[in-house]
C-alpha cells in the first residue's frame, strides 16, 4: 500500500491538448520529499536551458507534499515552479489556503503544464476526471471574479486563477486563491500560466490520503499543539490582523523598511509607520481572521471596509511585506488606502513585494532625475506619500499598459536597464526585488538574500540568532543548517511559521508515520541539501554562476554602519561559498554532488565546462 505520496502526477499538454497520468518511482520521492525537492526536479528535468520564460518549452509546476490531505496542520500550502519571466532563472512562489489539499485527494501529487493552449482554458480536476474546459467568458476578468463564477459552477471545489496581470504577461504577475488570501506571489508565475492561456485550476477530491502510521501520527499532533501554543511568532500571529500584527515589532526592531530602503523607519517616524500596522487597521475597521485548511494559526485576516469602487466590502487584509510595499516604501501612511491597493493587486494577481518596490525605485529615480519625462505618462505626477499614485501605478503594472506602467511592470533591474540608470539603488538580487525585512534587524538574512537560487527571498531564510557570539565560520554553518532545514520543510509543503516551532528531529518522526520511509534529521538535512543545489545547478545551466550571489550597496553600507561584528559581507560570502563546495565557476564539488544524490550532474558539468 502507498502512504503519504500518490506516486503519480498529471501531465498536460496544452498545445495538445493531451492529459496523462505519469507514474513516478518511490525512491524518486524519498530523495525529494515532494513539494519544492520534487518542482526542482521536475523542472531540472523538463526545461532546457534556451528556453523562453513565456514560451512553449517552459513548463510550470504545482507540487503538494505527503502530508497534504493529511489532517496536520499547516500543510495546506502548494509550491509553484518555473524558469520565472522576472528574472530568466529559477522561479518559485508558495500558495496557502485549501487547493493542496483537493489536489492529493483527487490522487495526484503534482501537476506538470506545458505547452500553450490554442485558446484560454481553465484545468478542471473532479474526483477521477480530469478535463480542459474552455475559458473564454473568463478571460479579462479579474481573480475575484473568475473564482466566484467556476465556485459556482463547482461548489465543493478548489479554485486558483490568474488576473489580467497574467493575462497581460507583466512579469511580476502571481497567482491567486481563496478571494485574495491566499496568493503564489513572488516570480511572476502568473504571467507563465497567462502565456500558456491557462486562465484557472479547479481541483477536488474525495479520496484520504493513507498514514503509515495513525497512531503515531495522532500522538505527534497532540504533542504539537502544545509547541505551537508557546511559540512566540505564533502568539503574535494569532491575535488576528495576520502578519501585519508583527509590524509594530517590525518598527520597534527597525525591520520594517522605508523609501527604498533608504531612510531608517525611525527617521520616517514610528508615529507614521504604526498608522499602517496590523493593529492600527484593525482598530479602524471591522475584521475577522482567516485560515488555511487545517490550519490553527490563522494568519491570514478580511477587512470589512470602503472599496475602491464604492459601497463597503470584505478585502483581503494586508500581509506584513503588503503594507510596507505599497505603505512605508513609498511613503504612504493611510491605512484605507493601503488596504484597497493591496485588494486591487490580488484582483489583478501582481506581486505586492515587487509591484511596491518597484514604484519607490521610479519614485527615487525621477527624484535623482534619473527617470526622465519621456518615460512618464503625461496625467502622472510622481511625488512619495501619493496613495492615488499609487494605486493608478499598480493598476497601469497589472495591465502591462504601455507607458509608465510596462516599464514598471518589468521590475526594477529592466527597469533601470531600459532607461540607463538607478541600477545602484535597484534593490534586488538576481533580478528579484527584496522582501521588505532588513538584515541587519535579522542577521543572517543577508546570506540568504544573496545566495538563495531563485533570488532575494524570506521564505527560505538562514537567520542565525546567536551571531553575536559567533566567528564567519559558525555563524555561516549556522545559517547553512537553518536554510537546508527549510528547504526540506519546504519540500514537505509545510507552513515556515508551524515549521519553526519545530525541531529535525520531530519533522523526521513525523515524515516517517506519515509515509512509512524511515527519517532521520540528517537525512532532512540532504533533501534541503539537494534542492538547494538543484535548483543553483538549474541557474548554471543558464549562466548564472557565483557573480549573481551579490547584496545591494545600500543595504552592505546600512548592515556595517549599524553592528560591530560580522560585518563584511564578502568574507561571509566567501565563508559560505567555502562550505558549500562551491569553486569559482560556482560548481559544486563533485564529492558533494554525490553526497546529495546528484551523481549524474557531475559528468554533464564537467563535460559543459562551466
Amino acid at each position: 500500500m502507498i502512504f503519504g505520496w500518490r506516486e503519480q502526477i498529471l501531465d498536460i499538454d496544452l498545445t495538445s491538448g493531451n492529459i496523462e497520468t505519469l507514474p513516478l518511482p518511490r525512491s524518486l520521492y524519498q530523495a525529494t520529499i515532494g513539494g519544492i525537492g520534487l518542482a526542482a526536479q521536475l523542472i531540472y528535468d523538463h526545461v532546457p536551458a534556451n528556453a523562453d520564460p513565456l514560451g512553449p518549452d517552459n513548463v510550470l509546476i504545482m507540487a503538494a507534499g505527503p502530508l497534504s490531505g493529511t489532517t496536520w496542520a499547516g500543510t495546506g500550502r502548494l509550491t509553484l515552479a518555473a524558469q520565472s519571466p522576472l528574472t530568466g532563472i529559477w522561479g518559485e512562489a508558495s500558495l496557502g489556503g485549501y487547493f493542496a489539499t483537493q489536489l492529493k485527494r483527487a490522487g495526484y501529487d503534482a501537476i506538470l503544464l506545458r505547452g500553450i493552449s490554442p485558446e484560454p482554458v481553465v484545468l478542471v480536476i473532479v474526483d477521477d476526471e480530469v478535463r480542459l474546459e474552455p475559458a473564454g467568458s473568463l478571460w479579462g476578468l479579474e481573480t475575484y471574479s473568475t473564482e466566484n463564477r467556476l465556485q459556482e459552477k463547482y461548489p465543493d471545489a478548489e479554485c486558483i486563477t490568474i488576473g489580467p496581470a497574467g493575462e497581460n504577461l507583466a512579469p511580476m504577475a502571481s497567482l491567486v486563491h481563496h478571494l485574495g488570501n491566499n496568493v503564489a506571489a513572488r516570480c511572476g508565475l502568473g504571467a507563465v500560466a497567462g502565456s500558456k492561456r491557462l486562465k484557472a485550476i479547479v481541483a477536488h477530491g474525495k479520496e484520504p490520503v493513507p498514514l503509515a502510521d495513525p497512531d503515531a501520527f495522532k500522538a505527534l499532533k497532540k504533542e504539537a499543539i502544545q509547541l505551537f501554543n508557546n511559540h512566540g511568532f505564533i502568539k503574535v500571529i494569532r491575535r488576528g490582523g495576520g502578519t501585519a500584527a508583527a509590524a509594530p515589532i517590525a518598527i520597534e526592531m527597525a525591520d520594517l523598511t522605508t523609501k527604498n530602503w533608504d531612510v531608517d523607519v525611525k527617521e520616517w517616524g514610528a508615529d507614521e509607520a504604526e498608522k499602517i500596522t496590523g493593529p492600527a487597521m484593525q482598530a479602524l475597521f471591522p475584521s475577522k481572521k482567516d485560515t488555511c485548511y487545517a490550519c490553527p494559526v490563522a494568519c491570514k485576516w478580511t477587512v470589512t471596509a470602503p472599496q475602491i469602487e464604492g459601497g463597503t466590502g470584505h478585502l483581503a487584509g494586508p500581509e506584513y511585506e503588503t503594507l510596507a510595499g505599497l505603505g512605508s516604501q513609498t511613503q504612504v501612511n493611510d491605512p484605507l488606502a493601503v488596504i484597497q491597493t493591496g485588494d486591487l493587486c490580488n484582483r489583478l494577481g501582481l506581486d505586492t513585494i515587487s509591484a511596491g518596490a518597484t514604484i519607490s525605485w521610479a519614485l527615487e529615480a525621477h527624484e535623482k532625475g534619473i527617470l526622465t519625462d519621456e518615460y512618464i505618462d503625461d496625467d502622472l505626477e510622481l511625488k512619495w506619500g501619493d496613495p492615488q499614485l499609487v494605486r493608478e501605478l499598480v493598476y497601469r503594472i497589472g495591465q502591462n499598459q504601455p507607458g509608465l506602467g510596462a516599464l514598471l511592470a518589468q521590475g526594477t533591474r529592466r527597469a533601470a536597464q531600459i532607461i540607463g540608470g538607478g541600477l545602484d539603488f535597484a534593490i534586488q538580487v538576481k533580478g528579484l526585488e527584496l522582501p521588505f525585512h532588513h538584515p541587519r534587524a535579522l542577521r543572517g538574512l543577508e546570506i540568504a538574500y544573496a545566495t538563495l537560487p531563485r533570488g532575494a527571498t524570506h521564505n527560505e531564510e538562514g537567520t542565525a540568532l546567536d551571531w553575536e557570539e559567533s566567528t564567519y565560520e559558525s555563524w555561516i554553518t549556522e545559517i547553512i543548517g537553518h536554510m537546508d532545514l527549510s528547504g526540506a520543510n519546504s519540500s514537505m509543503v509545510f507552513c515556515q511559521f508551524l515549521a519553526g516551532a519545530l525541531n529535525g528531529d520531530y519533522t523526521a518522526r513525523l515524515l516517517t508515520a506519515v509515509t512509512g520511509t524511515v527519517y532521520t534529521p540528517q537525512d532532512l538535512k540532504r533533501v534541503g541539501e539537494r534542492t538547494w543545489y538543484l535548483r543553483r545547478l538549474f541557474n548554471l545551466r543558464l549562466g548564472v554562476g557565483l557573480e549573481a550571489d551579490e547584496l545591494p550597496q545600500r543595504i552592505r553600507q546600512q548592515i556595517k554602519q549599524s553592528h560591530g561584528i560580522l560585518t563584511d559581507f564578502s568574507q561571509a560570502l566567501a565563508e559560505f561559498h567555502k562550505q558549500r563546495e562551491l569553486d569559482e565557476r560556482g560548481v559544486p564539488s563533485a564529492q558533494k554532488l554525490a553526497e546529495v544524490g546528484l551523481t549524474k550532474m557531475i559528468a554533464e558539468f564537467d563535460a559543459r565546462g562551466e
